[in-house]
């Protein structure tokens, strides 16, 4: 328990002051209290120091900038378009097209450093929280890169050469299972993704320690245990070598090496797994502190405590019948993540992983086999076809329910719940368990039902990036105002349709997109396709339009020269608030609105033109004179929105001004009114 009590003192110094300010406090001085009262001020001393060493280790800055604007250092982490540069203390990231670096290659980087800002898109992963947890906020904009030294060991190239003899099907899968890379522009992955079973295309714990059981088995017959558990853990480097740095394959790696057996026969081995587990992810934590901040190390950590506790709890011999108790708490464990992130209640996921995990642990012993050279591609690219199918099957049939995201607060009280009901369990008070499996049902039919619109209307500017994307909430009524629109990846599968699943927005009343600019109407197509939509309003003639409280006029009645001058400038009245969104009008159309509505005024404008210096003029904002402005743009996108030019006008008018760039989906919201 006590390495468990380190573990825990040196996370929460990593983290202390590095999230919320209010939290990061009240959790540590809940947490001193707590080992004071357990071990007393003498024995607390050990965890108050790892506590120190972390907050230090987090909270002093580290940054390098060079005079000659020249940057040497080691790669510790390399993908597709970018690598990772340890130089001077600090790590910076680095953009390079088609990148075959190596962890472990020296370069000397010349270029200017500029700390990272990435388009970020509602939900979905924000790639600059992600650099950050890897401790890296700043980027080196190459334009030399120099190799002072080689790795001699290339991965990329064996990679290359592994995934040649594959099938569009097998590589992928190869290179996402072996070698820890996922090409998201594969149909697999694009499949695995949409139906939220992403993490079994991957380099997981579950598969390593699989193989290592079975491996163990095999080898035990000529050799005993110790030995057998060696040579398992021989064979199986390779994995990890390939896998590197995935933080799961390494977990289980060097658990299963402390879990050694000791020599000589009737001799149980030292120490706990609680031991065994908290010094691993120690080790882990020496190897690299910033794993501290990685979603799957913490995910790790804590289902291997929580299972841990209840094995103790469980106290008998597992029967056939009770092995699924396992994967039922595994599952139980994560939903609520992926609830919270999909904004779904996936019905069949157990069970479609149950079936597949099987398949996939013989297609990556296949494709082991195969990078190290055995001729076995017919048959990997057949499992590969196999398993496609299998998930394009599960797509056909994947059963969700909508569920609603009431924030961290509500999907941390699952997890609460689960260590409350632990804690009943080991006291054998079965009745309160009853009551807490009471409760946590409580609680996710308050997810499922649909309660948030009954209560809440809202006008949401949705973070779509480049582009333009509102949503009108009356109750049980929504009007969404254009789609946004990116080459990428389909906006409205991934950004549009999941935050309406957490609004339990179940449809759209109508769709209005303002003109045809793929920035506002670009994914109207797929959203029609996969969202019911009951109207499509796109031009004068379809306003006005009324649906419950929402009553919406086109003020741009004008001939139109372009696709910018014919966008419509719809007017709304709701929830005591005057609205105005002006699409991407111009200036020429601002002024013949105002000359032709003397009286229009706005509360929330939503900026022309996303903040371009072809709307906004300044007599247009004279007149309507708007409280707030809203500006919705990407991050350093590169046309320059929003103009300084428009943003001097509003401040010179005091209107605040409000950014999606910036602040992400930004939200109107009104309680209990109808």
């Amino acid at each position: 328990m006590r390495y468990l009590f380190a573990l825990i003192s040196l996370i929460l110094g990593l983290h202390f002051l590095k999230d919320n300010l209010i939290v990061s406090l009240v959790l540590t001085l809940l947490f001193v209290i707590f080992i004071i009262y357990r071990f007393g001020l003498k024995k607390s001393a050990l965890f108050l120091s790892l506590f120190l060493i972390g907050a230090l280790f987090s909270n002093i800055p580290r940054s390098y900038n060079s005079p000659d604007q020249t940057y040497s250092g080691v790669v510790i982490s390399s993908k597709q378009n970018y690598f990772l540069l340890y130089s001077h203390g600090e790590r910076f990231y680095v953009y390079e097209k088609d990148n075959e670096r190596e962890v472990g290659d020296f370069l000397i980087v010349s270029g200017e450093v500029a700390t990272n800002s990435f388009t970020t898109y509602e939900s979905q992963s924000d790639f600059n929280e992600y650099l950050s947890r890897k401790g890296v906020s700043r980027g080196i904009s190459a334009k030399n890169i120099h190799t002072s030294f080689h790795n001699p060991f290339r991965l990329t190239n064996l990679r290359k050469k592994a995934l040649q003899k594959l099938n569009g099907n097998a590589a992928p899968l190869v290179d996402a299972m072996v070698f820890n890379t996922k090409d998201y522009s594969s149909s697999v992955v694009q499949v695995a993704e949409d139906i939220y079973l992403i993490f079994l295309l991957s380099t997981t714990g579950i598969y390593f320690s699989f193989f290592f059981r079975l491996l163990k088995k095999v080898i035990y017959i000529k050799f005993e245990e110790r030995e057998s558990h060696l040579l398992s853990l021989l064979i199986l480097s390779p994995y990890v070598v390939f896998s590197f740095p995935k933080i799961g394959v390494l977990r289980v790696f060097l658990v299963n090496l402390l879990n050694l057996p000791p020599k000589g026969e009737g001799i149980r081995p030292r120490g706990s797994f609680l031991s065994k587990n908290s010094i691993t992810h120690l080790l882990l934590l020496i190897l690299n502190p910033y794993w501290a901040f990685d979603v799957g190390y913490l995910i790790g950590l804590s289902l291997t405590t929580f299972l841990y506790f209840f094995r103790i709890s469980y106290r008998t011999k597992m029967s056939i019948r009770s092995r699924l108790v396992t994967p039922i708490l595994v599952y139980l464990f994560i939903q609520p993540a992926f609830m919270f992130r999909s904004g779904q209640l996936h019905l069949l996921t157990f069970f479609e992983q149950m079936a597949l995990i099987p398949i996939n642990e013989l297609f990556i012993f296949l494709s082991f086999l195969g990078v190290l050279g055995l001729p076995l591609s017919p048959l990997i690219n057949f499992l590969g076809n196999f398993i496609y199918e299998c998930l394009r099957f599960y797509q056909k049939i994947n059963l969700t329910i909508p569920f609603s995201d009431f924030g961290f607060i509500y999907i941390s009280l699952f997890y609460i719940f689960g260590l409350i009901a632990l804690y009943f369990f080991e006291a054998k008070r079965y009745k309160h368990c009853r009551l807490i499996l009471l409760l946590t049902s409580f609680l996710l039919l308050i997810g499922i039902m649909p309660i948030q619109p009954s209560i809440v209307s809202g006008v949401y500017f949705v973070n779509v990036g480049q582009g333009d994307s509102i949503i009108i909430q009356d109750h049980f009524h929504a009007v969404m105002i254009d789609t946004g629109g990116v080459l990428n990846f389909d906006m409205a599968k991934e950004t549009l349709i999941p935050f309406m699943n957490k609004k339990q927005i179940y449809h759209l009343d109508a769709l209005i997109t303002t003109h045809e600019d793929f920035d506002h109407s670009g994914a109207a197509d797929s959203l029609i396709k996969n969202f019911k939509v009951k109207t499509y309003l796109k031009s004068n003639d379809d306003f006005p339009f009324d649906v419950g409280n929402i009553h919406l006029e086109n003020l741009n009645h004008y001939e139109a020269k372009d696709e910018n001058m014919s966008s419509l400038v719809l007017y709304m009245d709701f929830m005591d608030q005057k609205y105005l969104f002006m699409g991407d009008a111009p200036k020429e159309i601002e002024k013949q609105i105002i000359k032709d509505n003397p009286n229009l005024k706005c509360d929330i404008l939503k900026v022309g033109h996303h903040g371009s210096k072809t709307s906004s003029d300044e007599s247009f904002i004279n007149q309507v004179q708007p409280k707030e402005a809203v500006i919705s743009c990407g991050r350093n996108n590169k046309f320059g929105h929003p103009n300084q030019e428009v943003l001097d006008v509003l401040y010179r008018y005091d209107v605040k001004i409000r950014r999606t760039d910036i602040e992400g989906t930004i939200s109107y919201l009104s309680y209990f009114r109808y």
